[in-house]
């Protein structure tokens, strides 16, 4: 299996690494802050103008389909903390948002 490649905005690099190793010093952290790190690691930083539209980023609107039954749903991906500012938001740090790593259409 091919990892997908990650690209990422150098701000949005910083404000994750720093998202994450908040939420790595409460007394029960998420599991996907050690595996953001990790991705975050091995992303590719470029510039905010030279990110293609099919790329998954923060607050941009992307589709995910349930596999089994087949329905269709709009979420966008936000910081940790920011989850209550609407009903399709999901935090990067929630088991949903750690999944979210492929260009839409995958």
């Amino acid at each position: 299996m091919t990892i997908p490649t990650l690209k990422i905005t150098g701000v949005e690099r910083e404000r994750l690494v720093d998202a994450a190793i908040a939420a790595l010093s409460h007394e029960r952290p998420p599991p996907a802050a050690s595996m953001l790190l990790g991705e975050l690691r091995r992303a590719t930083i470029i510039e905010s103008d030279c990110l293609p539209p099919h790329v998954v980023t923060l607050h941009r609107g992307i589709v995910v389909r349930d596999n089994i039954t087949g329905t269709k749903k709009r979420l966008y991906l936000v910081y940790l903390g920011e989850e209550d500012t609407g009903p399709d938001a999901i935090s990067v740090l929630s088991p949903l948002g750690g999944c979210v790593d492929r260009p839409v259409g995958r």
